[in-house]
């Protein structure tokens, strides 16, 4: 059971840490798209 209740925890802070991934991604891209880009 204590395992268990391990295994949740990670899922859980890996979901929460890939959706935190993604609004930053998400956040990067908006701000590179209102930058003008260096080529």
């Amino acid at each position: 059971m204590e395992l268990e209740e391990q295994v949740m925890g990670i899922i859980i802070n890996a979901g929460q840490s890939r959706s935190l991934c993604y609004e930053a991604l998400r956040s990067a891209k908006e701000i590179t798209s209102l930058m003008p880009m260096k080529k």
